[in-house]
């Protein structure tokens, strides 16, 4: 999101974009076509939104190059709500936070949380694999999705089931607040974050500072920058916690979507089950299949148009 004080209004050669609603209907701006006209009593301007490679390298540009700045891009309730998080900076400040968090999310870093994410995985089929009966996998999966966004961030795997599954709810309470933050912050949103921060965020940061003190550091984000000490406790909060409200709704919508579309395709979910059954005898061995995930053919194209066509959303 940039803001460029020189925006000049939109003239009648705009008329065939089609004004979306972004806030009230993230779908329909992500599918109604490349360019869209924001109107919302937000904005004392228009906002155009965009997006595309060539589009996106443009914004970049200007973004590199000061014309476009994020100051005052954002209304101040969602300032309030949010705090200052990353993409609300500029500058030098901007620079420096997003190089630190990157750190923890690059090729290396990934490799330390993999076998983190297979054992909390495994462990998930295992119960369902014993629970028997009818149940919900997309339940299930909204459940293990949070599961991997804890462990793989805060470094929580022991202890989800008894204490951690009731903050779903209040995730999702404080996900739905940010649109109805655009002119003063939303109070159930509010209280949803700060309670997530004293029972989630404040703990692990705790916990985080007495392994690294103990030489006994996680393969998580949380501890990795906890041992860089480029970040300051605030920033960490801050971050992590943006971190885990952007990551978590769209990775849960995605497992859903992929469950549903195929539940409702026979003739996609025959192929899936081809592409799966063609993967397992390739590689017998289990170590093989967890490395080998690139080959999976048509699993993986199919995961990539479910998130082509299916916008992910914490509106469904």
């Amino acid at each position: 999101m940039g803001n460029l004080t020189s925006t000049r209004p939109l003239g009648h050669d705009c008329a065939n974009h089609k004004m979306v609603d972004y806030l009230d209907n993230d779908r329909s701006a992500m599918m109604d076509g490349d360019l869209f006209l924001l109107e919302k009593a937000m904005a004392t301007e228009q906002v155009i939104g965009f997006w595309g490679p060539e589009a996106l390298k443009e914004f970049d540009a200007k973004l590199q190059n000061g014309s476009f700045v994020r100051q005052g891009a954002f209304p101040q309730g969602l300032l309030d709500l949010m705090g200052p998080i990353l993409p609300t900076l500029d500058g030098a400040a901007h620079h420096a936070k997003k190089a630190a968090i990157l750190e923890a999310l690059n090729g290396a870093q990934v490799e330390k949380y993999k076998p983190v994410i297979r054992s909390v995985v495994q462990r998930a089929h295992a119960r369902w694999s014993a629970q028997g009966g009818s149940m919900s996998l997309v339940v299930m999966c909204k459940q293990l999705a949070f599961k991997l966004m804890l462990v793989v961030l805060l470094g929580l795997e022991n202890d989800y089931d008894d204490h951690h599954d009731d903050h779903r709810e209040l995730l999702d309470t404080y996900i739905l607040s940010l649109r109805d933050s655009t002119r003063r912050a939303d109070p159930d949103g509010v209280r949803s974050r700060q309670h997530l921060l004293d029972d989630m965020i404040n703990p692990a940061l705790q916990t985080s500072h007495e392994r690294l003190g103990q030489n006994s550091l996680k393969p998580c984000v949380l501890d990795f920058l906890v041992s860089q000490k480029k970040l300051s406790d605030a920033d960490l909060r801050i971050e992590l916690f943006h971190l885990l409200t952007m990551g978590v709704g769209g990775l849960e919508c995605w497992l859903a979507n992929c469950i549903t579309a195929a539940a409702s395709s026979p003739d996609v979910l025959k192929q899936l089950t081809l592409a799966r059954d063609t993967y397992l005898k390739k590689y017998s061995n289990e170590e093989d299949r967890w490395r080998r995930f690139d080959d999976l053919g048509y699993v993986n194209w199919y995961i990539q148009e479910v998130k082509r066509v299916y916008i992910a959303g914490p509106s469904h």
